[in-house]
């Protein structure tokens, strides 16, 4: 008898042995749950073949509750003797199939006061090699593309898992060529006198290449026939392809009209070769209303509205109305809930309305045209407020599943607020009359190209994914743009689980702006002036979390004169009207809360987030831990060095049925930084020209110049000691990261 039949023989009485009073135990709680001597498979992996298991905490974060004995974060977990017997069988056969037919498997069991104690203690013995490897029925060369990265070698262990894989892969591949009744069988040889090299053969029967046959269409009532056949990929008498059958089953379902969709290949009817497919669908509702509201510390308290028509003047076209209103209740709660909301002009009510209509099918079943008419006032706290009205008019291309190419057009009349410290800070452009040219309404009319690729596999090991896009942009007189300017904007993330629901993610990111200038003012003033809303900002709930909204890169101190004139407490003023005329006024000795931080944006980006999510003891929820990193780098060098900023941190997500709503509490690492400081300018006051209201408090001899002035002192700004409260930076927010 073979080791592998002993093996098998002596499973009854190694049971017996386990398990000498399995029928009079009650409630036995496995406290402990081993593998010993297993070196090929990990304990994870064996663990997750059998049923049965030992108690655990239910979570990393309840690890503490664990400790204290609190029941509610233990998962308890019993003996079952009739299941412990069939996992001794399952460990058995999870050996045998992937070709380590002489495995021995030692059950033991060890009742303590605390419970019963398994361990399983496995001589895996040798494995089976395969020794030849045959695909039979295949014609060369034509075909041997249909084997490229199958999951069998010559030389590797006759696993049947990655065999059944293989053969399945192959049938597949067959049918996806033209073969609808293409079959693979499997046949594998052991000679008595080598037990352990198996010959392996694929037999392939590929059959007659077929055709499609009629299409027939039914359960449509409003959506035409032709709007139905314009989303199938293939036609009657187009050679047949399997993976063609499932593109028209995701085409009609990603039309949004249809709550059924079945498409059936006749693969009985004859002759062979002509495959007949019937259509059956079922209409959902054509109109969707749908109104809701939330609440973040960027946005504050807002809400939303929109009514959708899935099949907008027939052909599965889609209109839907959309209108959003965000920063409600700001004012009460700035200091409290929504304190990355802004203030002042920044923190007023923001709103949107937008009308977007798009095209299913334009010329080809890949192609597809969307059309986006908007009106919105949006703000970036500390930047700019801006008010627009435009189009974006869009063309996608559709490749491979995943795959897109869309080339847009986004013509924009806007006008510009509150961005006076911005352009005196980022540009240099100081005077309030040049300033003000850019607050008019301008046109911002870039064009550009999208490209899209994003993959998931699921195969026996774990599950990964990965997306990958990059964005070009084009803005000049040539496209109708007051703004001229290009953008080059890049992305990658990725995950993988490394074990059962344990994922580690990550995501790079990183753009280039090269700034063209503002023709109304000017080859000179407005060569290198950039479109605020164009510029480069990190910081914030899906950037790097250390930082609050927009907060990491290039900013500029601004200090009002007043309080550079103002003797305060009765002591002397930080700075002369003259210091400040002849810029020599040192501002270094006012405190942090008596500047406001405002950030410039820069023309160069690199962020990144490296995330590890992790089970928190239901599906519903799920823990992390996290490490951001990034900088942005301004266009005049001045931050050329600029270190990257790091912020590790650790978050919790709750899944609900709008997406996951997700709790981060982060670190920056980095401490204060040196800043530029802005103020107004300052002269003497004419009577013959000047109101008296315009006279200065602190200064009542002098008046504001009507412009702005960067002093000649940057201001450490910011906490810099080791460790502060301060930089810890909370938000909340709904979706991932990335």
């Amino acid at each position: 008898m073979t080791r592998a039949g002993t093996a098998l023989a002596l499973l009854p009485a190694l049971l017996a042995t386990a398990v000498p009073a399995a029928a009079q135990a009650e409630l036995e709680e496995v406290v402990t749950l081993r593998f010993e001597g297993n070196e090929v498979f990990p304990d994870r992996v064996l663990s997750a073949s059998i049923m049965t298991r030992s108690t655990e905490c239910r979570g990393w974060l309840l690890k503490f509750f664990c400790w204290s004995g609190r029941s509610f974060a233990i998962n308890e977990h019993f003996l079952n003797p009739r299941e412990f017997e069939r996992d001794v069988v399952r460990l058995q056969l999870f050996y045998y199939r992937r070709g380590y037919r002489e495995a021995l498997i030692g059950p033991t069991l060890d009742r303590t006061g605390e419970g019963v104690r398994i361990t399983f203690r496995i001589d895996e013995g040798r494995p089976v090699l395969i020794d030849s490897l045959a695909f039979n029925g295949l014609d060369r060369p034509g075909d041997l593309d249909l084997l490229d990265d199958l999951p069998v070698r010559a030389g590797e262990t006759l696993d049947q898992m990655a065999l059944g894989a293989a053969r399945d892969s192959l049938t597949i591949r067959l049918r996806n060529a033209g073969y609808a009744h293409a079959e693979v069988l499997l046949d594998i040889l052991i000679p008595a006198a080598r037990p352990y090299r198996a010959r392996v053969n694929f037999d392939v029967l590929k059959g007659t290449p077929a055709r499609f046959g009629p299409i027939s269409i039914d359960g449509n009532e409003r959506v035409d026939r032709r709007v139905i056949m314009g989303m199938i990929p293939f036609r009657e008498g187009s050679p047949y392809d399997a993976e063609l059958v499932f593109e028209a089953r995701r085409n009609l379902y990603g039309m949004e009209v249809f709550s059924n969709v079945a498409v059936t290949e006749e693969l009985d009817s004859r002759p062979d070769g002509v495959i007949p497919v019937s259509v059956s669908v079922v209409e959902g509702d054509i109109h969707r209303y749908r109104a809701g509201g939330g609440w973040s510390t960027a946005d504050c308290v807002n809400t939303e509205a929109s009514w959708t028509s899935r099949n907008f003047s027939g052909g599965g076209r889609r209109l839907q109305v959309l209108g959003r209103l965000s920063n409600i209740l700001n004012s009460p709660l700035n200091s409290t809930l929504c304190r990355d909301a802004g203030t002042g002009p920044y923190g007023r009510s923001n709103w949107s309305l937008s009308a977007q209509f798009s095209q299913p099918r334009l010329f080809s079943l890949r192609t597809s045209f969307a059309a986006n008419v908007f009106w919105e006032r949006q703000s970036l706290p500390d930047l700019f407020v801006r008010q627009s009205l435009g189009v974006d008019l869009s063309v996608t291309r559709g490749g491979a599943p995943g795959r897109s190419q869309t080339i847009f057009l986004q013509p924009t009349a806007g006008k510009l607020d509150a961005v006076d410290i911005f352009f005196c800070s980022s540009f240099l452009l100081c005077d309030l009359e040049g300033i003000e040219v850019l607050q008019r309404s301008n046109w911002l009319s870039p064009v550009g190209i999208r490209l899209a690729h994003a993959g998931v596999g699921q195969g026996f090991g774990p599950a990964l994914g990965y997306s990958l896009g990059a964005e070009a942009e084009h803005a000049s007189r040539l496209t109708g743009s007051d703004f001229a300017y290009n953008l080059v904007v890049g992305e990658a993330s990725g995950f993988r689980e490394f074990r059962e629901g344990w994922v580690v993610a990550g995501r790079l990111r990183g753009g280039w702006l090269g700034a063209g200038g503002f023709g109304a003012l000017g080859p000179e003033v407005g060569s290198e002036i950039a479109h605020p809303q164009k510029r480069f900002y990190a910081g914030g709930a899906t950037s790097v979390r250390g930082f609050a909204h927009n907060q990491l890169g290039p900013r500029v101190l601004f200090v009002d004169v007043e309080t550079l004139l103002d003797p305060g407490d009765g002591g002397p003023a930080p700075c002369t009207p003259d210091q400040i005329i002849d810029f020599t006024c040192d501002p270094r000795t006012l405190d942090d809360d008596r500047f406001t931080s405002n950030p410039t944006g820069g023309s160069r980006l690199l962020e990144g987030n490296v995330e590890v999510r992790f089970p928190l003891g239901s599906a519903d929820w799920q823990g992390t831990l996290f490490l951001d990193f990034g900088q942005v780098w301004s266009d005049d060098g001045s931050r050329e060095r600029a270190r990257l900023e790091w912020a590790p941190g650790m978050g919790v997500r709750y899944f609900t049925a709008i997406g996951p709503l997700r709790l981060d509490l982060a670190y920056r690492l980095g401490g204060g930084e040196e800043q530029r400081v802005l103020t107004s300018g300052i002269r003497p006051h004419h009577p013959a020209v000047d109101h008296d209201e315009a006279r200065l408090a602190a200064a009542p001899d002098f008046v504001r110049s009507g412009r702005l002035e960067i002093l000649p002192h940057p201001v450490l700004y910011g906490e810099s000691a080791d460790w502060s409260l301060s930089r810890l930076q909370l938000h909340l927010s709904l979706g991932q990261v990335f």
